[in-house]
Formats: structure tokens, C-alpha cells, sequence
């Protein structure tokens, strides 16, 4: 217990802590951050809209959007013939301008219609559904995916947990038996471990934190009304976020254990951040290239470059991630023995 102990003290009361507070302190300057989004809708017209039919999904508003829609196609495929009456003089200047300013707002809400429309389809094939303005939870979930603050942070606070030892000739003076070696090892995964998990935790429940204070209405709503989060019924858009960032601090637990095996073989500050950093950051741009989510089960820090999908097994993540950190830390404990 004394050297573990000691082992946090070591990692946590030092100039490292300066690490996390800096990044905690960047996570919130870059949700601060003004940024601009596209989408296939226009942002103020859905929002106009969504103030009209908020609330439960009815047939009454699926009648109003699709009523809407036709009069917006009747409107812009007419527009032709508008033009022409005006020319013949058969209707006047007024109704020109009035029937040329139909048309205008026409086809400035027509994506934003046929938006709606979809979200209609979607609520059919799900039977139920709610109206609410969720553009900035598809924004926040569409941006929420690889961490590199989280990234960096962990490699740099790791890499000294056993580099320190060789770097400092520390490793001669460890004159105690291989058991003790074993306790010493064991000692600096444990921290490692939770050290890892409650930063990262804490750096994605700040940027949470940070998007509730800004724009975080209707948390308490079902995820399920974002389309494409059909698989996740009855988990309210709070619990999804919370649900996904537990996964992702556990996938960064397996990217901070296998920093550890990369020091303990290398023995060198420079090459073992270098290393860690190849193969924890750069997998998630290679990932874009392979279809198929074996490659996230492989990479444990590419796991969930987005968020927590239903096409991904947890089950096979959990497996995934228990093999793998068996696997490094059994790497560890050998190499340390060694020493």
C-alpha cells in the first residue's frame, strides 16, 4: 500500500499535475470557441419550425410538414408560369412580388422541409417520437469522438511512470528481490490505471460540462429522436454521453498500459513518446480507410473515434480491451522482473 502510495504521489503531486490543469483549461477555451457547422438544412428556418411543432410526434404535425412540402413544390414549379403571366400582363406588379417573395422563402425552406420530412419517416420506423431543436446535440456528438487533448496528455504522464527509473539510474539502486520488483511493477500499473481513467473521465465530462452550460437544453430526452440512434431506446441523451465516455476513459486505460510496455522495452524518453504516439494517434487516420469495425477492436486508443455506435459489440470491445491489457501489463511485470 506505502508504495502505492508513493507511486501516486510521485505521478500526481508534481509538475505534472500542471499537465492536467492545463489541459482541463484548454477543453474549456475550445468549446468556447465559436465554430460554424454545415448541414443539409437551414439552422434558423428548422429552428423556426421546430418552435411550431415542438413536442410529442403527431399526425397532426406530420400533416403540417408534408402539407407544407407540397405547397413548396406547387409554389417553385409554378414559378415559370408566374413569370410568364407577369410579362403578358395578365396579373399585376403586387401579385408579382408577392407570389416572387412566395417563391423565394419557398427555396430557402425547402431543404429544411425535406429535413423535416425525413425526421417524419424516421419517427414512423421508430413508432414514437419527439420535436425538439437538436442541432446542437448533433453537433456536439458528431465533434465528440478522438481526443487528442486526452491523447497527449496521457502519453506525457505516463511515460515517466517507468522511465523515470532508467533515466534517473534509479533502476541499479532497486536492490530487493523479484517478488518485490513484481510489487513495485504492480504498484505503477495500478496507478497508471486509475490515473488514466479518471483524467480522461474528467477531461470528457468537462467538455460535457462546458456544452451544458453554453447550449445544453432537453438532456433529459431520449437519444433515440436523433436519427440513427435508433439502437439505443429508453437512454436519454445525458446517459448516452455518459454511457460513451466510459467506454472511451476504459479504451484510454488500455492506450496508457501499452505506453507502459513500449517504456519498459525501449528504456528512452524520446523514442518511447515517439513510439506511443505513432501508435496511439495515427491509427485513428488510418482508420478511415477499412469499412469494417475490426480495426477499431484491434487499436484500444482508436477505439471510438466517434461516438458509441449500435453496429459496435460491447461485449467484443470489453473482450478486446481485457486481452489487450492483460497482455501489456504480464509485459510489464516480466521485463521489470528483469531488471
Amino acid at each position: 500500500m506505502k508504495i502505492f502510495l508513493y507511486e501516486i504521489r510521485k505521478l500526481i503531486m508534481s509538475k505534472r499535475l500542471l499537465i492536467i490543469i492545463g489541459a482541463f483549461l484548454i477543453q474549456i477555451a475550445i468549446m468556447f470557441i465559436p465554430q460554424s457547422y454545415e448541414h443539409e438544412y437551414s439552422d434558423e428556418v428548422y429552428k423556426k419550425y421546430i418552435n411550431q411543432i415542438s413536442g410529442e410526434y403527431t399526425d397532426e404535425k406530420r400533416d403540417f410538414i408534408f402539407n407544407r412540402a407540397d405547397e413548396i413544390n406547387e409554389i417553385i414549379s409554378n414559378h415559370e408560369d408566374v413569370i410568364s403571366a407577369y410579362k403578358r400582363n395578365d396579373i399585376s406588379l403586387d401579385e408579382f412580388e408577392t407570389n416572387n417573395f412566395a417563391y423565394n422563402k419557398a427555396l430557402t425552406e425547402q431543404t429544411t422541409v425535406q429535413y423535416l420530412m425525413k425526421k417524419c419517416f424516421y419517427f414512423d420506423e421508430i413508432g414514437r417520437g419527439v420535436f425538439f431543436y437538436d442541432t446542437n446535440w448533433i453537433d456536439f456528438f458528431s465533434n465528440s469522438g478522438y481526443n487528442y487533448i486526452i491523447a497527449l496528455v496521457v502519453i506525457c504522464l505516463i511515460i515517466p511512470v517507468f522511465d523515470n527509473e532508467y533515466q534517473s539510474n534509479a533502476v541499479s539502486m532497486l536492490l530487493t528481490t523479484r517478488h518485490g520488483k513484481r510489487k513495485i511493477c504492480i504498484s505503477k500499473l495500478i496507478t497508471v490505471t486509475l490515473t488514466t481513467f479518471l483524467v480522461a473521465f474528467a477531461i470528457y465530462m468537462l467538455q460535457y460540462a462546458t456544452f451544458m452550460f453554453i447550449s445544453g437544453d432537453n438532456a433529459s430526452l431520449g437519444v433515440e429522436n436523433l436519427m440513427g440512434y435508433s439502437g439505443f431506446p429508453e437512454i436519454s441523451l445525458e446517459r448516452y454521453y455518459i454511457y460513451d465516455t466510459l467506454i472511451k476513459s476504459v479504451s484510454w486505460v488500455v492506450a496508457a498500459l501499452f505506453i507502459c510496455a513500449v517504456c519498459v522495452l525501449v528504456k528512452n524518453t524520446v523514442f518511447s513518446f515517439f513510439i506511443s504516439f505513432i501508435f496511439i494517434v495515427c491509427p485513428y487516420f488510418i482508420s478511415h480507410f477499412f469499412n469494417s469495425n475490426w480495426f477499431g477492436y484491434v487499436f484500444s486508443a482508436n477505439q471510438l473515434g466517434k461516438m458509441y455506435t449500435e453496429n459496435q459489440t460491447l461485449m467484443l470491445i470489453m473482450i478486446a480491451y481485457v486481452i489487450k491489457s492483460t497482455a501489456y501489463s504480464l509485459f510489464c511485470i516480466r521485463k521489470w522482473e528483469r531488471l
